[in-house]
């Protein structure tokens, strides 16, 4: 067996202020949304061998998950030292270092 080749997909901005995203399968546009982690999804489904209309199954089920919480991504983490996920991953405060 073979293993996909994922050269062959590629995730990129569209719209007037890249505000979307379309998934390019061979230079070609094949599906296009708001988001490119239900088009990730999509992908990597596919590439594990799914068809295509399981593929959307999957993609829309992941689009519409809220965000994992804090308590969910660390119960899989492994601590290795003092390093932590962030409570907040998309709160800029907490990651930039405090001024002298």
């Amino acid at each position: 067996m073979t293993r996909p080749d994922r050269s062959r997909y590629q995730i990129v901005p569209i719209g007037s202020l890249h505000t979307g995203f379309a998934l390019k399968v061979d230079g070609t546009i094949r599906r296009s949304g708001p988001d490119m982690l239900s088009l990730a999804a999509w992908v990597d489904a596919v590439l594990a061998g799914a068809d295509e209309a399981d593929a959307d199954l999957i993609a829309q089920a992941i689009a519409v998950r809220t965000w994992p919480s804090y308590e969910e991504r660390l119960a899989v983490f492994k601590a290795r030292g003092c390093w932590r996920p962030a409570v907040d991953p998309f709160d800029r405060q907490e990651h930039e270092p405090e001024p002298d």
